[in-house]
């Protein structure tokens, strides 16, 4: 997996203020000029990639940090009509634009359902892993038995778990192989037998 930002994700990050205000835009402003449109469309075009990209990217660093663990306790992603995901669109191009994350669900065997997941913006927020297990209604719950640091509940009284990999926002081999130790601890403390 490469770690560079992709191109259309420097591009955005380059182009931030202009892209934001496209993004924002209801219908085509009637005062351009035909070039001017067609430099609208251009730029929806480039903003519509970054999205996608980071999006790609997104499920690359998740897939570096657990595909592994996940191999190692065999667990399984919960097809999209599962309960578990209920009405949360995780799987959006949107919602991880805008939040930075991507959540998956699974089942590990007879342990339960699991929310895996990865938070990271290239300008911004630095790589940090996220846990929560699922009840059979499809909320997160307490968690079977407690972590230890780095991982710490996102608030006192959450049911979703965090564990920063560094303060930095940036991603290197080293960073991943450190996330992906994160996650098979976890995994590890979560579902031994």
């Amino acid at each position: 997996m490469t770690t560079d930002t992709p191109e259309s994700i420097r591009f955005y990050l380059e182009n931030k203020a202009v892209l934001d205000h496209i993004d924002k835009m209801d219908g085509i402003p009637k005062t351009l000029t035909i070039e001017e449109v067609r430099q609208l469309h251009l730029a929806k075009l480039a903003l519509l990639m970054a999205k996608t990209d980071y999006w790609c990217w997104l499920l690359s660093l998740f897939d570096s940090v657990w595909a592994s663990s996940v191999a190692a306790f065999k667990g399984e992603r919960l097809p999209l009509d599962d309960s578990a995901w209920g009405r949360v669109p995780f799987v959006e191009v949107e919602r991880a634009w805008k939040g930075g994350e991507l959540y998956i669900a699974y089942r590990f065997q007879d342990k339960g359902k699991f929310w895996l997941g990865v938070d990271f913006w290239p300008a911004g927020y630095p790589l940090t892993l996220w846990l929560a297990a699922i009840g059979e209604d499809g909320q997160t719950r307490s968690l079977p038995k407690p972590l230890t640091l780095p991982w710490s509940p996102y608030r006192p009284t959450d049911s979703w778990w965090k564990a920063a990999v560094s303060s930095q926002a940036s991603v290197d081999p080293d960073k991943l192989a450190a996330a992906s130790k994160l996650a098979d601890g976890a995994l590890s403390v979560l579902l031994a037998a």
